[in-house]
């Protein structure tokens, strides 16, 4: 009994040596304000002390001036937003890296964590600053924590250490970074009249579904959407890389197959090891909740099915497009299956709803069943059949049918409309 006693007295012990001081504050001290990427993009602050590459790690610049509540609005951060400087060595204090530290100013407490030295006082990112209202210099007081309460500073919480080479490991609470960007999103139901345009100037329907281009509407006209009732739905191509994307360059050669029939401007992707390019996938996910869509039309998942230059498995297609509904859930984002009518029994649990081409006049409605039947939606865009010719049975399907041109420039006819 003695033995455990000491046992446990002697590990308390060497905790508590072991555990960095919680100092003492430091008070009336000159803050400043700094931030990640600031002065010239090629030669500003895109390294920290501990961290060569922390611009990279962090995903962009963090401009005080493109913010939303107290995040950058242009990008999702891999890192804490809420970040300081302290006159610290990189050498022998490398194990502050990442202590929470507390910041007062006027009675008001922000929390932080240590991400860079400085000289002498303190310097303060955007969202530091942002929230103790802090507008240029300002004194004010700091110490070393170990209990932090919940706030804004929890959203993103960097966990990446320094011991001679930094990794990029962060905890993400998506759920509040939800709320930061979008809000709740609106539900689908079965039936819902939808609207499909991926080309020119938005045009306007009596309906409460818009799919609509990722890249090409701003996130200022999807909000306006959103706040006049609209469900909206942003498409994007999570099976290939399109040439005229801003992205095209981040893909790799190897992942390349060949081009889509009838799209020359889109290749084929290698989804077999898709951990070569998830990192521009997740990109456009984070866009997607950025821009405030409520889910994402996931096109070209049917690779296996397609002459795309590589060897291809059902199986792992199965794989990619669960890691996509997954992906997509994880940022609040509803999934939408396009296509793929072979999977959708095995998809359909993953899924939130479908987006089909020309079922009745392929007479392939039927593959879409799963869904219908787990009460999700389908939305079917015929390009050859007219309203008169497929209404009926739509109707009878409890399928949401529209027909528009090929193009997807703005016309559309439902079975309200014709």
């Amino acid at each position: 009994m003695k033995v455990h006693v000491l046992l446990i007295l002697f590990m308390t012990l060497l905790a508590l040596l072991n555990k960095p001081p919680q100092q003492e504050g430091h008070h009336n001290v000159t803050a400043t304000l700094f931030w990640i990427g600031e002065g010239n993009k090629l030669t500003g602050k895109v390294e920290s002390c501990f961290d060569e590459k922390w611009l990279e790690h962090y995903g962009g610049r963090d401009e005080p001036e493109n913010r939303v509540n107290y995040f950058p609005s242009t990008f999702i951060p891999r890192e804490n937003p809420f970040y300081v400087a302290l006159p610290v060595s990189n050498g022998e204090n490398s194990n502050l890296k990442n202590r929470w530290v507390e910041i007062v100013y006027k009675g008001k407490k922000a929390y932080a964590q240590l991400e860079d030295c400085k000289a002498n006082g303190i310097a303060l990112s955007p969202a530091v600053a942002q929230y103790l209202g802090i507008e240029g210099n300002a004194n004010v007081s700091w110490r070393f924590v170990d209990d932090v309460p919940d706030g804004p500073w929890k959203a993103v919480i960097t966990r990446s250490d320094c011991d001679g080479k930094c990794n990029t490991e962060s905890d993400i609470n998506w759920s509040y970074l939800v709320n930061v960007y979008r809000g709740p999103h609106k539900n689908l139901t079965i039936g819902s009249r939808w609207h499909w345009q991926l080309q020119g100037k938005i045009r306007h329907y009596n309906v409460y579904v818009y799919d609509i281009d990722l890249f090409d509407v701003s996130r200022e006209e999807i909000q306006s959407l959103r706040k006049s009732g609209k469900a909206v739905i942003c498409y994007l191509s999570a099976g290939t890389a399109e040439t005229f994307r801003d992205d095209f360059d981040e893909f790799a050669k190897d992942v390349l197959g060949k081009r889509v029939e009838g799209w020359s401007d889109e290749l084929w992707l290698d989804i077999s090891h898709y951990e070569k390019f998830k990192h521009i996938i997740e990109k456009r996910l984070d866009l997607a909740l950025i821009k405030g869509c409520d889910g994402v039309e996931l096109d070209n998942v049917d690779a296996y099915l397609q002459d795309t230059g590589f060897n291809i498995s059902a199986e792992q297609q199965l794989a990619y497009n669960i890691w996509l509904a997954n992906e997509s859930h994880k940022r609040g984002l509803l999934a939408g299956l396009k296509n793929d009518f072979e999977q959708m029994d095995e998809l359909v649990k993953y899924f939130d709803f479908a987006v089909v081409e020309d079922c009745f006049y392929y007479e392939e409605c039927n593959f879409t069943e799963p869904f219908i039947a787990s009460g999700k939606p389908v939305f079917d865009a015929e390009y050859i059949l007219t309203p008169d010719e497929f209404c009926e049975e739509a109707e009878r399907m409890n399928i949401s049918a529209i027909y528009v041109p090929l193009d997807l420039s703005g016309d559309m006819e439902d079975c309200f409309t014709s």
